[in-house]
């Protein structure tokens, strides 16, 4: 198991090495982050992250993050969305909700071509677990 301030550490060097050598000019790119019930290649999803980069109609809003808990397992699932210096610009959660169950979108308006990093994790109480991590770009 994870304690999460140093998933997000790791999560946000990592995120600040790629936006320092990507370049300036990316398109807007979305990030599904699916979290396995194990650490192996065969393991099944249990959850994902979704962050949605350009609005779709009226169901998909632009630079956008959900959580979504699929499997009754009894853990929740946790998404946050990082910027390029590892600060936490949103986060959302299943917690508290039975599974099946995706939260609504959290939404606000990001620049343009900005580097974001999603980190999204199994969560039982405040034990974290399978975290995993994913680039995007608004």
């Amino acid at each position: 198991m994870r304690n999460i301030s140093r998933v997000l550490v790791a999560a946000g060097t990592a995120a600040a090495a790629v936006a320092m050598t990507a370049s300036p000019a990316q398109a807007s790119n979305d990030a599904i982050v699916h979290v396995k019930d194990c650490d192996l290649t065969y393991c099944p999803s249990v959850g994902y992250g979704h962050f949605n980069s350009d609005p779709v109609g009226s169901n998909y809003p632009g630079d956008a993050l959900r959580a979504c808990d699929t499997e009754p397992d009894g853990w929740g699932v946790k998404a946050w969305m990082l910027d390029s210096e590892g600060k936490i610009i949103r986060s959302a959660t299943t917690q508290g909700y039975d599974s099946p169950y995706c939260t609504p979108w959290k939404t606000g308006d990001l620049p343009e071509n900005m580097y974001v990093n999603i980190i999204v994790c199994k969560i039982k109480g405040t034990t974290t677990d399978g975290c995993r991590s994913g680039d995007g770009w608004a």
